[in-house]
């Protein structure tokens, strides 16, 4: 089931919980090069991980936003 950016998985009395993306996200955000100051840049990022370290991931799920952190960070300037 997903709900917000949450997708919640039951398996037999375990609840797994990871980050939802709906299939039509693109990894665009603010690029680096953009006029705008550097903490507007960084602000997005800084939720992304924040969201990362404060939602109860497994290993595995945590390892995997991590790459998709640093895929979108490069795919965007940074």
């Amino acid at each position: 089931m997903n709900c917000l950016d949450l997708s919640m998985h039951r398996n037999n009395n375990n609840l797994q919980l990871g980050i939802y993306r709906k299939p039509t996200q693109t990894d665009t955000i603010l690029h680096f090069t953009s006029n705008l100051p550097l903490e507007d840049k960084l602000v997005t990022y800084t939720f992304y991980i924040n969201r990362m370290l404060l939602t109860p991931l497994t290993e595995q799920a945590r390892q995997q936003e991590w790459k998709t952190i640093c895929t979108k960070a490069r795919n965007n300037g940074f």
